[in-house]
């Protein structure tokens, strides 16, 4: 809130793709909160290589991979493949722990991936924008 108020009151110009995303993010903060305070209830001080392993797939190699070919071969350009990178950047839906606990498997698995790939996502993409 301090950092908003400071950006409003300066002359720091932000570019409106990142205006809009962080707009997105506000505006899905306390969804978000909840299912991060559920899936961190039940995640162990212990490092797990699954859990990160998951999250980085779903919110770094995929969107970097995907979004390097799709600019290689020209499929998309400019404002379109910001916008592609963003999509496949997101993290990873909240339906998935509804879905494992509906088909018997594993769901706190699921909530500890979801919310670190909520965490991890917020950093790739804002990363990844500023490299696009």
């Amino acid at each position: 809130m301090i950092i908003g108020g400071l950006l409003q009151y300066s002359a720091v110009y932000i570019p409106i793709v990142m205006l809009t995303s962080l707009e997105y993010c506000a505006g899905a903060t306390f969804p978000l909160a909840f299912i991060i305070m559920g899936a961190t209830l039940r995640m162990s001080l212990k490092f797990k290589w699954e859990v990160w392993g998951c999250a980085a797939l779903k919110t770094l190699v995929t969107p970097a991979l995907s979004t390097a070919v799709i600019s290689y071969f020209s499929i998309l350009s400019g404002d379109h493949l910001v916008a592609f990178f963003i999509l496949v950047g997101s993290p990873a839906a909240a339906i998935t722990i509804a879905i494992s606990s509906v088909t018997s498997s594993d769901d706190f698995f699921a909530a500890e991936v979801v919310g670190l790939s909520i965490i991890l996502s917020f950093v790739f993409v804002t990363l990844g924008l500023s490299i696009l």
